[in-house]
């Protein structure tokens, strides 16, 4: 079982918030769950004394995620009021039964980084200042000082005149040049080299990875058996590139992040790379994450709203940015915004090298063969974010005359959030069909 916490800190005097999220031997969320919990606070150390001992039954939510109060459980030795907070460090330890009973098994030490206010104040007695005490009797004269460096040397003297160059010498003959000497004989032909160790590549069975060897893995969006039906590599660009597709009710989307540097036309859409012509930029322009060639093969480019809302169109002929409408026509679709991004997300993580997705990756399945890819984006003020945590999608429309709408998918979240963001901000860009 796999267990990993968040603690916040309310202003109440004598408890404090505990979140843990709870995962069985397979990696499976254990959602809807009674769990039993034991809660200790260690002085010093991860093996420090133990001051204060509670039990608690918790239900998980249907993330898996459990919530409690420390201080708030059964109690079973020493006094949570008692502890003096300014004593620490502190550490809080979590045991749980995943059965809801008493037999812990799974254990997690976590510091206290800060202490809550009420607590620490609770225990700190007065904060008023005592009277300012009389002043001491002087101190006895110090001996004498040291004698102090030497002074800086003087100003050097003007320099003397420079004498008359002498005349120069005759340059002398150029030397004959030798003959060629005559050519060696060839060598005799080396043996031959050991054969070469052969590759082994490897499809992962979900999460479209192609294995290269060692630690070396690509992203194949459709690659994989568990792909659904109708995914397919067959589109392609101005520029050449080649894009699977993927029908998902009565829309056809891209399955894959656009990666063109030419309008439909054929016009080149300017490459903006350096920090301040990006956060100044009122012009279409679009950037590469770090400017990495391997972000730009897997993630594709990221655009800025003035590109994407450019008549001349960045998507393939036929093909167009989506409207803030049709992107809710789609999560509608799959269940609305709450669970649709699990559906749209690929699965696996880097961890465990099943995928690029960063820890959790909750509820991915991609069964909408949809595929995002967590592939970050660009702020307005030319700051690179999020890369392997989220996928930015934006959208052709203006929100207002700063800003315009976009669609977020995180690692910790199974649904979609619609945000508006500045129109300096760059983003992946998914097209739908005409």
């Amino acid at each position: 079982m796999t267990l990993c916490c968040a603690i916040s800190f309310a202003q109440a005097p004598s408890r404090f918030s505990y979140q843990a999220a709870i995962r069985n031997s397979s990696n499976q969320v254990v959602a809807n769950q009674l769990i039993g919990v034991r809660i200790s606070i260690l002085q010093g150390s991860t093996s420090g004394a133990n001051l204060y001992s509670e039990t608690h039954q918790v239900t998980s939510n249907t993330v898996g995620v459990m919530t409690l109060e420390v201080g708030g459980g059964a109690p079973i030795s020493g006094s949570f009021a008692a502890i003096d907070w300014s004593l620490g460090p502190y550490f809080v330890q979590s045991e749980i039964d995943q059965n809801g009973g008493t037999d812990y098994a799974v254990s997690l030490t976590t510091q206290l980084l800060s202490v809550p206010y009420a607590l620490y104040a609770e225990n700190s007695g007065s904060s008023i200042p005592g009277p300012v005490g009389p002043a001491g009797p002087q101190g006895p004269a110090g001996v004498q000082g040291l004698t102090g460096p030497q002074g800086p040397a003087g100003q050097q003297g003007a320099q003397g005149l420079t004498g008359a160059q002498g005349p120069a010498g005759p340059q002398g003959a150029q030397g004959v040049t030798g003959p060629t000497g005559p050519q060696g004989p060839q060598g005799l032909q080396g043996p031959a080299g050991a054969p070469g160790a052969s590759a082994t590549f490897s499809v992962s069975a979900v999460g479209d990875t192609l294995f290269l060897g060692g630690d070396q893995y690509l992203i194949v969006p459709g690659i994989s058996a568990a792909n659904p039906t109708g995914v397919g590599q067959n589109i392609t660009d101005a520029q050449g590139n080649s894009y699977a597709v993927v029908t998902i009710g009565t829309q056809t989307w891209m399955a894959e992040n656009l990666r063109s540097t030419l309008y439909c036309n054929g016009d080149p859409i300017p490459q903006i790379s350096n920090v301040d012509n990006w956060n100044t930029a009122t012009t279409p322009g679009y950037t590469t994450y770090n400017s990495s060639l391997y972000n730009d093969t897997i993630f594709g480019k990221l655009y800025n709203w003035f590109a994407m809302s450019d008549a001349r169109n960045i998507c393939p002929c036929g093909w167009h940015v989506p409207t803030d409408q049709e992107f809710t026509t789609l999560t509608d679709f799959l269940g609305t915004e709450g669970v649709a991004g699990g559906k749209m997300k690929s699965t696996g993580i880097l961890q465990d090298e099943t995928g690029l997705w960063d820890t959790a990756n909750f509820g991915a399945t991609n069964e909408s063969g949809f595929t995002a890819l967590p592939g970050g984006g660009r702020t307005s003020g030319g700051a690179y974010a999020n890369l392997y945590q989220s996928a930015w999608f934006g959208v052709g429309d203006e929100y207002s005359p700063t800003q315009f709408w976009r669609r977020v998918l995180i690692n910790f979240s199974s649904g979609v959030t619609r945000d508006t963001v500045n129109k300096k901000t760059g983003t992946s860009v998914r097209c739908v069909q005409d």
